[in-house]
C-alpha cells in the first residue's frame, strides 16, 4: 500500500471521528452544557438557620422550587442576593456557600432552574432565560424588595442568566462567577477538534449582552473551582461598560474562601453601596489546623478559649463544627469525629442536624445505644422529614 492510499484511509478515519463527535455534541448539547441534576430539595436541619420552601411560576407556566433563607436580625432593610448555581448543581448542593454568604447580612433566594432539583420542565436556553426572569419578578415585585437592596450572584452557567436579566432588571450589583463567553466558545475550549463553534446550536452569549448592563458589575474567577476558563471573564471584563470591578481568589481549601468573601464585601460596601458585616474566620478551619498540628485534645481546649473569650471574628454557627465533624468522619478519623459532633450537640441541642451526626458517628464506632438516644431525641425535636426515622429503623432492625 503506498504513502498516498495511507494518507488517504488516516484522513477518511479523522474526517468520521470528527463527524461522530459533531453529532455527539449536537445531540447532547444542553446535557453538556447546564448537566441537570434532580435532586430532592433535603430540609435544612440547622436550628439556627432560619428558610423557607417557595414555589415560583414562570411566564410559561413552570413550576421551580427552592429556598428564601434569612440572616440573623434580618428586617426590611436587609439586602437580598439571589444565587443562580452553577452546571452539575442544585439548590441544595450548595448550603455551605449560603450560610456563608448570610452570615455577611444578607438574605438568600435560591431557586433550581427547570430540569434541576425538584422544578418542573426540561432545561433550555430560553428556559434558563426564563426562569431568571421569575425568580427576580419574585423578589422585586412579589416580596417587594427595592432593587438597589438586591444583588444576583450567579456562576458558570448561572452567570450567563445574570448576564441575560441583568440587561432588562436593575439591581445593586451583578456578581458574575467564573463566567464563560459563549457556549460555542466554551465548547471550543472542552472540544478543540469537533469544531464545536460552528455546529453549536446554544448560544448564552454573554459577550454581547454584557455591553448593555449599566448595574454595577463585579467579575469573580476562583480557577481550581471551575471547568470555566478564566479568559472568558477576562473578555467579558474587557468588554464592559460603565462600573465593573475584577477580582479573583487565591486557591484554598478549607470551608471559606476568605480572600474572595473579604474582596467581595470591600466592593459591594464601597462601590456597590451595601451595608454588609466583615467576613468573620471559619471555626472550622481554625480548629482543624490544631488538631492537625497538636492533636483534639489541643482543639478542645482551644474551642473553650474561644467561647470564654466571647471572641467576635469567628463564625460560630453550627454549620462550622458540622463541616469540621464529617470532614474528620470522611478521613476515617473516628474519635476526634465524635469528639466535635459531641460539641455541635452541646453548643445546639434543639438542632436534629447535630443529633444526627453524633448518631451516624456513634453507629460507625460500635456505640448503637448511644446512637438510638441521639436519634430518638432528634425524631422529638422534629418528626417530619427527618433522616433520622431511617436511621433509627436501620438500626433497629440490625
Amino acid at each position: 500500500m503506498n504513502i498516498k492510499k495511507v494518507l488517504l484511509i488516516v484522513l477518511i478515519i479523522i474526517l468520521v471521528i470528527d463527524a461522530a463527535a459533531i453529532i455527539w455534541l449536537k445531540s447532547n448539547e444542553s446535557e453538556i452544557i447546564f448537566d441537570p441534576i434532580k435532586e430532592p430539595l433535603t430540609p435544612i436541619l440547622y436550628s439556627d438557620v432560619e428558610y423557607n420552601d417557595i414555589t415560583i411560576t414562570t411566564k410559561d407556566s413552570v413550576t421551580l422550587k427552592g429556598w428564601e433563607i434569612y440572616c440573623d436580625n434580618s428586617d426590611t432593610l436587609t439586602p437580598w442576593l439571589i444565587y443562580f448555581h452553577d452546571r452539575g448543581h442544585f439548590v441544595s448542593s450548595n448550603l455551605v456557600e449560603y450560610l456563608q454568604l448570610r452570615k455577611l447580612g444578607m438574605n438568600i433566594l435560591v431557586v433550581d432552574y427547570r430540569g434541576f432539583g425538584e422544578s418542573e420542565g426540561e432545561i433550555s436556553e430560553p428556559g434558563i432565560y426564563l426562569d431568571a426572569d421569575a425568580i427576580y419578578y419574585y423578589l422585586r415585585h412579589k416580596k417587594q424588595i427595592p432593587y438597589n437592596q438586591i444583588i444576583i450572584y450567579g456562576k458558570g452557567i448561572g452567570a450567563a442568566a445574570v448576564i441575560d436579566v441583568g440587561q432588562n432588571v436593575n439591581a445593586g450589583a451583578l456578581v458574575l462567577v467564573n463566567p464563560f463567553t459563549s457556549a460555542p466558545e466554551l465548547l471550543q475550549n472542552w472540544y478543540p477538534f469537533s469544531w464545536p463553534k460552528i455546529f453549536a446550536g446554544l448560544e448564552l452569549n454573554s459577550l454581547d449582552k454584557i455591553k448593555n448592563i449599566n448595574t454595577p458589575k463585579i467579575f469573580v474567577t476562583i480557577p481550581e473551582k471551575s471547568c470555566m476558563p478564566s479568559e472568558h471573564c477576562d473578555q467579558l471584563f474587557n468588554s464592559s461598560k460603565k462600573y465593573y470591578w475584577r477580582l479573583e481568589a487565591e486557591p484554598y481549601d478549607g470551608i471559606n474562601h476568605y480572600n474572595y468573601f473579604s474582596g467581595l464585601v470591600e466592593l459591594l460596601n464601597s462601590k456597590a453601596r451595601f451595608s454588609l458585616g466583615i467576613p468573620l474566620y471559619s471555626l472550622a478551619d481554625t480548629l482543624l489546623n490544631t488538631i492537625s498540628t497538636q492533636g483534639i485534645e489541643s482543639a478542645l481546649r482551644h474551642y473553650n478559649d474561644i467561647l470564654l473569650d466571647a471572641d467576635p471574628k469567628y463564625d460560630l454557627s453550627e454549620y462550622q463544627l458540622d463541616y469540621l465533624g464529617n470532614k474528620l468522619y470522611d478521613e476515617n478519623k473516628l474519635q476526634e469525629a465524635i469528639e466535635i459532633f459531641r460539641l455541635n450537640q452541646k453548643a445546639f441541642p434543639q438542632s436534629c442536624n447535630s443529633q444526627n451526626n453524633l448518631a451516624k458517628a456513634l453507629i460507625k464506632a460500635g456505640d448503637n445505644n448511644g446512637a438510638e438516644k441521639c436519634l430518638r431525641e432528634s425524631l422529638l425535636l422534629n418528626p417530619e422529614s427527618n433522616p433520622a426515622e431511617e436511621m433509627l429503623k436501620e438500626l433497629t432492625n440490625n
